[in-house]
């Protein structure tokens, strides 16, 4: 007798339902989904225990007939999508036809809905079985309730978390939702208390406030868009402090993708400096044919078609909405007791003149110039060193060789001269790399490079990207690659390593999100060595040249994250030494 046997139905569903619901989160997030699909405008979510106990999600959405109501229990059975070739231009959010029956399968369940007022029918089941089903009496819309998640399957419930953590995550997907379909009513209510209630708005940005609990001058928003592509970033002042939910979305579908997070994080670290970390409302938006929504079974991971186009407008997006926080304008003052001298500089047997801020060919001397991106920011009232330029100055003097010391209005400003002009450094460093996008130099004996067949794969199937930024790499035998030349960037790199990197990562993220960030990364270790050290002495007219830099820059933290500026105010000082 064979060994093989057909799984029963049960079986069948409650395996399905270990893919759709993993805890109450799981249930309401499909539930308040199917809400949303069905045009409901005011949605009511009710949990007890954490969503342990019960959860009922009520709509006043379109409704279903008693035909489709029985149907909906039906494993892949839905209204979104007809065919396989519908899943390019998908829309909606619940489009696989499986929440209803998973969730059915492993809660004591009950589903009632009407087309109209006082006509509506009632489902209710347990174990996956219909028990009771019959007319009733209801107002337009949908309610679902969802009771004693896990009853029969006693494994999966110990793994639960307690009711105060599961209540947790409930909360931040219903503020989620919210924040994504702002026109939507939400409210949540967790045993028997009212959690909050949203009313419908008309923009995100009111939403974003309310679930912030911010004033409008304290969010900033930056809409960045190409052919086909939008992304809008709202982020809130750099040092203001927020309970606020980070929201990512795409095409209004709330997403958890690890290359979106990783490009937000990596933002963050660069614009703001260290591992700071703050709310971040980021929506995406593409034609539905360009990226994969149908990923994961829990439809929060995604895949796009153009990852770097993506990516790009991601970090514009994001580093822009930050920028807008600063102010315009720089009148410098004579300092106190710097001296008054001009910079002295010397010719290198390599034809480079050293010394100021930077070394350049002699020839170029009369032509130096720093080369800054610029954006166009609204003016905001702040006390950070974030949003206000360093203005009306008067420069003090170096302090343990390092700090520069400068006073602006009612602050100490103490700049580390290093990190500051690693920035500056690192600005120009990169432009000269995207004005050279492609150039490669020969090496003059080409490099061996061992590698598995698996990053020889890796590397063949990524040819035209190396090749684009600069890298000509061959496969040379079975076991190894021949490396002929690398980026002309101005500086040179233990090659070898980088390339065996950049397939171990290209693996794992893929395309030119990893590429760039390796050179960036170069790009931030070269800029370290070669700006000014601490014990490096400055003239007055290297520090001011300094300073114009820092106002004209986007971005207040070296290339490593590190911020390279620290304040002190004028009423900190006096509250110190008890004058107030």
């Amino acid at each position: 007798m064979g060994r093989i046997k057909q799984l029963t139905e049960n079986t069948v569903n409650k395996i399905a339902a270990g893919e759709v619901v993993e805890r109450p989160l799981s249930i309401v997030k499909e539930l308040v989904e199917n809400s949303l699909d069905a045009g409901g405008k005011n949605i009511s979510v009710q949990i007890e225990k954490g969503g342990k106990k019960s959860i009922r999600v009520k709509d006043d959405g379109c409704g279903l007939v008693t035909e489709d109501l029985f149907m909906a229990l039906e494993r892949h059975a839905t209204s979104k999508i007809t065919s396989i070739e519908e899943l390019t231009s998908i829309s909606t959010m619940g489009f696989r036809g499986e929440a209803i029956p998973s969730i059915s399968s492993v809660t004591k369940f009950s589903i009632a809905s009407a087309v109209e007022h006082g006509d509506g029918y009632k489902i209710v089941m347990e174990n996956g079985r219909i028990v009771n089903d019959g007319p009733q009496s209801m107002q337009k819309g949908t309610e679902v309730n969802a009771d004693n998640i896990f009853f029969n399957i006693p494994a999966r419930k110990k793994f639960l978390k307690s009711d105060e953590r599961e209540y947790a995550l409930i909360r931040e997907i219903i503020q989620k939702f919210a924040v994504v379909h702002y026109e939507t009513a939400f409210s949540l209510d967790h045993n028997g208390k009212n959690s909050f209630h949203y009313p419908a708005l008309s923009d995100r940005l009111s939403r974003i406030l309310h679930v912030w609990k911010a004033s409008e001058k304290e969010v900033s928003s930056l809409t960045v868009e190409t052919t086909g592509s939008k992304v809008t970033a709202f982020v809130p002042s750099p040092f203001a402090s927020f309970p606020g939910i980070s929201v990512v979305f795409v095409n209004d579908r709330i997403v958890s993708d690890r290359l979106i997070n990783s490009v937000i994080y990596r933002t963050f670290r660069e614009v703001i400096g260290g591992e700071f970390k703050s709310p971040v409302v980021l929506e995406i938006k593409l034609d539905p044919a360009e990226v994969d929504i149908n990923v994961h079974p829990s439809k929060m991971e995604v895949r796009f078609h153009d990852q770097k186009k993506i990516i790009t407008l991601i970090k514009d997006a994001i580093t822009g909405a930050f920028h807008s926080f600063r102010e315009e304008g720089i009148k410098p003052s004579t300092p106190d007791f710097i001296s008054e001298k001009k910079p002295e500089y010397k010719v290198d047997t390599d034809g480079l003149i050293h010394g100021g801020l930077t070394s350049f060919k002699k020839e170029n001397l009369e032509k130096r110039e720093v080369v800054i991106d610029t954006i166009v920011p609204f003016e905001i009232e702040q006390s950070s060193f974030y949003d206000l330029k360093i203005k009306d100055y008067k420069i003090l003097g170096t302090v343990f060789g390092v700090y520069i010391v400068v006073e602006s209005e009612d602050r100490l400003i103490f700049l580390d001269q290093h990190a500051s002009h690693e920035r500056i450094t690192f600005c120009r460093l990169k432009k000269n790399c995207e004005n050279k996008s492609g150039l490669s130099q020969l090496m003059i004996i080409p490099s061996i490079i061992k590698m598995s067949p698996k990053e020889l794969s890796i590397l063949e199937e990524a040819s035209e990207l190396l090749s684009n930024a600069g890298f000509v790499v061959e496969k040379f035998d079975e076991e190894s690659a021949i490396l002929r030349a690398v980026p002309a960037l101005g500086f040179d790199a233990n090659w070898e390593n980088v390339v065996k990197e950049l397939a171990g990562e290209l693996e794992n993220y893929g395309e030119t999100f990893v590429l760039n960030e390796k050179l960036l990364s170069m790009l931030a270790v070269t800029a370290c060595r070669s700006s000014v050290k601490s014990n490096d002495l400055l003239s007055r007219k290297e520090i001011e040249q300094l300073i114009n830099d820092v106002n004209e820059s986007n971005t207040l933290t070296c290339p490593h994250g590190r911020p390279f500026f620290h304040i002190i105010k004028k009423s900190d000082l006096e509250k110190q030494v008890k004058r107030k």
